[in-house]
Order: structure tokens, then sequence, then C-alpha cells
């Protein structure tokens, strides 16, 4: 009896088993988990000029929103992995953007948005390599660096942008800079420092920004 038992438990592993295989070949053959990817996709509208619900430029805090680190800590020089969009330091420490980031960036460029980015960083040239070695650099209109606090590097970030403040749509993982942000007529969204930028944050940011360009509009005379 105990060996039958054995054996059929044996036989259920190996069927659950090949069941497994089976199914992941398929839905990669079918496009199940291409389409699941996909979904994630194609949320964002396309710019148009005419539409003031929508924002002229996108503008992220790059430490902590696009990845999960401070480009302070890597010692160079700077290298690219085998891995795609992964860069390794002088120590051999790896470094990573969040996942859904490379996709938002090329959505939002493909979709005629600007797109900037603000760092804490005082050196230029870190953010320009950082961003080049990830493959993201092309995507951006503009940095802006120290000196300054983040609403004066988003003032002259908007000046050089010809973007008036009003229609850029600012992502960050501090609250308070967001307050911040809110007083120069820029709408803000915080991002969850455990996860960083997602689609999710993405589709919020435009939802939060139709409803103020709404409200500002409702409540002209």
């Amino acid at each position: 009896m105990v060996c039958l038992t054995h054996c059929w438990s044996q036989q259920q592993y190996v069927l659950w088993k090949v069941f497994f295989v089976v199914f992941i070949s398929f839905a990669f053959n079918s496009g199940w988990l291409a389409s699941a990817e996909e979904d994630k996709k194609g949320k964002v509208e396309r710019k148009q000029p005419d539409n003031p619900f929508l924002p002229a430029m996108i503008v992220f805090h790059l430490d902590h929103t696009l990845w999960p680190f401070t480009m302070e800590i890597m010692q160079h020089p700077l290298n690219r992995t085998g891995v795609k969009h992964q860069i390794k330091d002088k120590v051999g420490r790896l470094f990573n953007m969040y996942p859904d980031v490379y996709d938002i960036l090329e959505e939002l460029d493909q979709k005629w948005y600007k797109i900037g980015g603000l760092s804490a960083d005082s050196d230029i040239r870190r953010v320009e390599e950082t961003t080049d070695l990830f493959d993201i650099d092309k995507f951006f209109n503009g940095f802006e660096t120290k000196p300054g606090n983040k609403t004066e590097q988003m003032l002259r970030l908007s000046e050089r942008a010809k973007v008036p403040l009003e229609n850029i749509l600012y992502y960050d993982t501090n609250k308070l800079d967001l307050d911040d942000m809110k007083a120069i007529n820029v709408t803000g969204v915080w991002v969850n420092l455990s996860g960083g930028l997602t689609y999710a944050h993405l589709e919020q940011g435009f939802k939060v920004f139709r409803e103020q360009k709404s409200n500002t509009a409702t409540a002209k005379p």
C-alpha cells in the first residue's frame, strides 16, 4: 500500500509538471502572456496641442522614482552589463530601474509628450551618464540639478522647455516637495518609495491633471 501511494504521488507530480510546461508553452505561443503585458500599455492618450486637459510635459524626480537608489552611491567607472537596462559600478554593484519605467518613458515619448527630470545631485554629468547607460536619455528634453531646491529647478526647466508651470505633471516620492510644487501651480503625484513609478501612477497622474483642469475651467466666471 505504501508503495502504491508513493508511486501514485510521483505520477501526480510528473503529470502536474508536464501540464505546467505545456501550459506555459501554449501561453507564450498564443500571445496570452504578451497580451497581459501589453494591457498595461497603450492607456496614455496621444498629446493634442489643442487639448487643455492633457499635460504638455511630464517631469520626474529621478532618484527613488525611476530607480531605487541615489546616483551619488555609484562608484565610477560605470558600465552596462549583459542584462538590458542594467548598470554595474566599479566595485561590482548592480543597478536597475523600476520595471515599468522604460516602457512608460518610451510610450510618453511616442505620444509626443515632453519629458523632464529633476535631481538632487549637483553633477549634471552623472545624471547624463546614468540615463545614457540606462538607455533612457533619448526620451528626455532636459534635466535640472542643484543649485536650488526642486521648485527652483522646476522654474528653470519650465522656462527652458517653454512649457507653463500649470501644464506640467510631476512625479515624486517626497510629499513635502509635492506641496511646494502645488504652490507654483504644478500638478503633482506621489510615488510610493517601495515600488517606484508604475503604470498605475501614470494613469492616476493623468486623471488628477484632468480633474484639476476641469475644476479650474468650472471655477472661471
